[in-house]
């Protein structure tokens, strides 16, 4: 499947082999101000069944779906806030940022909370990506990003570079053996990391506008953003 999100607040899922819509998810508090603000997969590690939909909603509410019938199975209140992303990793676990300036990883299955990270000092925190071993990135509206393990909750690296916030964050999976990360910012520019030393990989500047998206290939190897100024 393939799944869009549109400003009147709803998500719709796609069959990639037939190109029709298979479904249409709206959030009880869905609206062109509330909706769905962020949508992925809550991929497990068995294989074979469709993996859960997962949304993040302008009401504060993570909702996981059953794709085929278009009905959510279960609500997982735990922000008092907008969530403003959200991140899915293999093990059925997802991240969420929210407005309410706190981060956390669910178990999809259970509606679990595993971790939270609380507002940074710089300022609240506005993308999150998971790892396939165990860590949490997190990127900050001064800039900072920072890398957290999943098992201890500590902070274990500090990633500074960006003269804005960040939009988005990607890593290689797994990132213990890689090391390596990917951040897109409103200062434009997306950049690489190797987070085992924290120091800059290097600065990719061809974008003119903010960075809304980044993803990073598993093997390192390819890297893609799209920004404001219309290109990807």
């Amino acid at each position: 499947h393939v799944i869009t999100l549109a400003q009147d607040g709803a998500a719709r899922a796609w069959s990639a082999a037939a190109g029709r819509r298979t479904a249409c998810i709206r959030s009880s508090a869905a609206g062109a101000e509330v909706g769905v603000r962020g949508v992925t997969f809550a991929r497990h590690t068995f294989s074979g069944a469709q993996p859960p939909l997962v949304t993040a909603d302008g009401d504060g509410v993570v909702r996981v779906w059953d794709i085929v019938s278009g009905t959510a199975s279960h609500s997982i209140n735990g922000h008092s806030r907008m969530v403003l992303g959200i991140s899915a990793a293999v093990g059925g676990s997802f991240a969420t940022v929210s407005l309410d300036g706190q981060t956390k990883v669910w178990d999809s299955r259970t509606g679990c909370c595993l971790l939270t990270v609380g507002e940074l000092n710089e300022g609240p925190i506005w993308a999150a990506a998971l790892s396939e071993d165990g860590f949490l990135l997190t990127g900050s509206a001064s800039g900072v990003v920072q890398v957290w393990s999943l098992t201890t909750g500590l902070c274990l690296q500090e990633l500074q570079g960006h003269e804005r916030g960040i939009s988005s964050v990607a890593c290689c999976r797994p990132l213990a053996l890689a090391g390596l990360a990917a951040t897109g910012s409103w200062d434009g520019t997306a950049r690489l990391w190797n987070i085992l030393n924290g120091e800059s990989r290097g600065i990719l500047q061809e974008h003119s506008a903010k960075v809304r998206s980044i993803d990073i290939s598993s093997d390192g190897t390819l890297l893609a953003t799209a920004s404001d100024d219309c290109t990807a």
